[in-house]
């Protein structure tokens, strides 16, 4: 009996470490983050620096203090336009002025060089790092500022999952012309899973998603392989990330009209 107690508590112990490590390892499928190391001009880590992480859109700002390790995190915020500034006594301040942040984990560290703190070092490229890292995943992104150049019919991005790489269109009513929801990626099965700000839209049953209205996206990342199994099942994961407020008012206003008039002539009656 007592060896089954013991049991017992190891597993209740194993399960709340799990509980506790899922936790803190949790990422938003709807959401950003941006960390990195902060160092001196000799390479050495730098502990204590303050790192303050400002939305631009917003204005709602993160101020964080790098560990022992010279790390910081921010943890889960909404995707945007950021700027990061780095500060510590001693040391001149350092500015990532313009920092483009998608779904995921952006790294962004930085380098102090010895200085007064009226001193500033401002970097205004947005020059993330092009090659990722932290995961295997294929992923395309395609932005709203992007997709709003390209032709498009309708409301809703859809027409332009046929631009992923290595895509074509699985065999349907609509075919390859616009094949929305019915394509196949690297030779995998036409089976997608939609997600709205991470939470998944798909019908259990039908398999079928309501996608967002144009005008409310701000980006789509569509994983096409060895994506994390925090975002479910799907051949395709479609991540829609709807459009956040601003410090300044907008809005939308658009009008369809349709007419028979405006038809083509039929040549079997005419």
């Amino acid at each position: 009996m007592a060896s089954f107690r013991l049991v017992i508590k190891h597993l209740i112990l194993i399960a709340g470490m799990a509980c506790a490590a899922s936790g803190a390892m949790a990422q938003s499928t709807g959401s950003g983050d941006i960390r990195g190391t902060v160092t001196d001009q000799t390479g050495a880590l730098l502990a204590g620096v303050t790192v303050t992480v400002e939305n631009l859109n917003t204005g709602v700002t993160k101020i964080l203090t790098t560990n022992k390790d010279g790390l910081y995190d921010t943890s889960s915020i909404v995707v945007g336009q950021y700027s990061v500034m780095f500060e510590r006594t001693g040391f001149a301040k350092y500015e990532r002025a313009s920092i483009s942040l998608e779904v995921g984990t952006s790294t962004v560290n930085a380098s102090l060089k010895v200085g007064s703190t009226t001193q500033q070092v401002v970097v205004n490229a947005n020059n993330l790092p092009l090659l990722v890292t932290e995961t295997g995943a294929q992923q395309t992104t395609l932005e709203a500022d992007a997709m709003q150049l390209l032709p498009n019919i309708g409301q809703d991005w859809e027409n332009f999952a046929i631009l992923i790489p290595g895509s074509a269109g699985a065999n349907g009513n609509q075919g390859t012309v616009n094949p929305g929801q019915s394509i196949a990626a690297n030779g995998n099965l036409p089976y997608s899973n939609i997600l709205s700000d991470g939470a998944s839209t798909t019908l259990g049953t039908s398999m079928n998603s309501d996608v967002n209205t144009f005008e409310t996206v701000q980006e789509v990342q569509i994983s096409t392989s060895a994506f994390s199994a925090q975002y479910g099942i799907g051949g395709i994961i479609f991540n829609q990330v709807s459009k956040g407020g601003t410090r300044h008012f907008h809005g939308t206003a658009y009008d369809y009209f349709q007419s028979s008039q405006f038809n083509a002539n039929s040549y079997q009656f005419n």
